[in-house]
């Protein structure tokens, strides 16, 4: 998507949002599951280390011999034990280096600081406790809780130590252990909850995420969050790969989709962020039940258990916890949710009904005086209520991802027109001169001819030509009357066809988790949109 540059502007952002979980648990999987097995194989060898040592305690004088090759065994032993600790601390390196890789060149638009607000902030490096970044006013270097709560969550894999917050210092590793009661157990198939046929584990070509099977109106769906399938806002761009069920089963790819279409403008980040598809379960599935809309029994100091994909581990964790507040389209919990969880479902420990799907992270307290040293300076956790949803959108999975495909378009030709504004009339008034100036991220000559492969993209390279091709190039000087009129077509025929684009996506039929992506890529070609026409203007004054 197009971000803040010197070249392109969204127009304000701010990192103070809501953020899905689900971008983070885009992690390399493969780097996670050797560490792992190296962990494992640590420990046999010292479990192994320390039999041997006893075994050499009780020798006595006549079995020297044995002693001594038992001995010989240890220093072989703790040789591998040293070796299989520096190729586990060359994957956590392996790790850092993959999350510092994933970051750098990230944009993030606003973000506050303790002396303010920057604006058309872009990640430039990672360091162990924060993240150097350029801006509109330099270069500057922010802690880790300074950024949005998804990318603290991701930074949190660098093991960093402190980092400033707002005049204040903190442990990164507070992030994972906030106060609520939220605790990691054991995943046990004999736990009362845990059905291991009914959780799921998304995966996408970006990430994974999680869901479940539950029976609706004497139907299976496997549930999830709509943002575990098809991205966020500013990244609307993840594409369904696989569904496995927590005991390895692969579950077939869906043909259609459903989409919710219910909403409330005044409570965004609610029931628009939920979807779900008919699955056929493997025989003896006990699958979940939601809890019923009219049964509003569910309380403050309700006890819940949320199980989840945490951190795109290839794992289901139970996360113990309890109801911390209700609301008519989602809930509050202390269950220590992180990415990857997006999609689980949060059960009720005494119905064993599902009261919420895991949906979002708010870390705004953190960074408001008015909540410190309050629960509400801490990261708060929110899962959305399924069965309030009271209207599904269908839709082929294929037309959900052309979706995609017509947002990326037109995010590019919003870079294309935003470049365009930087053209320049040649000296003899001669036609358009694309120059190689840099400008944020992007070279002007570049990005025009790049973008002509899209649609507005056509036009603007299209009228590029004309102009240039009517007014004679490289050849004798152009009088201002002659060359006026001429790059006056062309500025209104790109504005009119930028105007049409915009009124076709506004005016497009979506769901409402689709219609906030346009609202965003409205608002930055609305901003590009005057740029546009305040360089035409420039333009009419150059060349008289």
């Amino acid at each position: 998507m197009v971000s803040s540059t010197a070249c392109e502007k969204r127009g304000g952002g701010d990192s103070n949002v809501d953020v899905p979980l689900g971008a983070a648990s885009s992690v390399p999987e493969l780097v996670q599951k050797e560490s792992e097995e190296l962990r494992v194989h640590n420990y046999r060898l010292e479990e192994e280390n320390r039999a041997l040592q006893a075994r050499i305690g009780s020798q006595n004088r006549d079995h020297s011999l044995e002693a001594q090759g038992l001995r010989k065994r240890v220093d072989e032993l703790q040789a591998t034990l040293k070796s299989n600790e520096d190729a586990y601390q060359r994957h956590i390196d392996q790790q850092k280096q993959a999350i510092a890789k994933l970051a750098s060149g990230l944009r993030l638009g606003t973000i506050r600081t303790g002396a303010g607000d920057l604006t058309g902030v872009v990640i430039t490096d990672v360091e162990s406790d924060g993240v150097k970044v350029s801006h509109d006013g330099g270069i500057t270097r922010v802690s880790f809780l300074q950024l949005p709560s998804e990318l603290q969550f991701l930074f949190g894999r660098l093991g960093a130590s402190e980092a400033k917050v707002s005049g204040g210092r903190g442990n990164y590793d507070e992030l994972a252990s906030q106060p609520g009661g939220g605790q990691v157990a054991s995943t046990a198939p004999g736990s009362a909850l845990f059905e291991k046929e009914s959780l799921l584990i998304i995966t996408t070509d970006k990430g994974t995420g999680s869901g479940f099977i539950a029976k609706v109106d004497g139907k299976h769906y496997a549930y999830t969050n709509a943002h575990v399938l098809c991205g966020s806002p500013g990244g609307f761009n993840s594409k369904l790969v696989r569904v496995t069920t927590a005991n390895g089963t692969v579950l077939p790819m869906p043909y259609l989709v459903q989409i919710s279409d219910t909403y409330n403008a005044a409570a965004p980040h609610g029931l628009e962020d939920l979807a779900r598809f008919e699955v056929v379960p493997p025989k003896g599935v006990r699958a979940y039940e939601l809890v019923s809309s009219g049964a509003d029994s569910l309380a403050p100091t309700t006890e819940v258990v949320a199980y989840g994909n945490s951190l795109g581990g290839g794992v289901f964790t139970e996360l113990t916890g309890t109801c911390l507040g209700v609301g008519p389209d989602r809930v509050e919990i202390s269950c220590e949710i992180v990415p990857g969880n997006s999609g689980g479902p949060v059960v009720d420990r005494a119905s064993r009904k599902v009261v919420g799907i895991s949906t979002y992270l708010d870390a705004s307290g953190m960074r408001d005086v008015w909540a410190k040293s309050t629960k509400f300076g801490a990261v708060r956790r929110f899962a959305v209520r399924p069965e309030r949803v009271v209207k599904w959108r269908t839709m082929e999975l294929s037309a959900l991802y052309g979706g995609i495909e017509e947002f990326r378009a037109f995010d590019r030709d919003t870079l294309t027109l935003a470049a365009a504004c930087f053209l320049r009339p040649r000296n003899n008034r001669g036609g358009f001169e694309a120059p190689s100036d840099q400008r944020g991220d992007y070279i002007v000559r570049e990005v025009v001819i790049d973008g002509s492969r899209h649609r507005l993209g056509g036009v603007i390279s299209a009228g590029i030509a004309r102009v240039n091709d009517r007014l004679g190039g490289a050849g004798a000087t152009i009088s201002a009357s002659a060359a006026n009129p001429v790059y006056g077509e062309f500025f209104s025929s790109v504005s009119s066809g930028s105007a049409s684009q915009v009124t076709s996506l506004k005016t497009s039929d979506r769901s409402p988790y689709m219609k906030q992506f346009v609202t965003e890529l409205v608002e930055v070609r609305e901003f590009w949109q005057v740029q546009f026409q305040k360089s035409a203007e420039r333009f009419a004054r150059s060349v008289k």
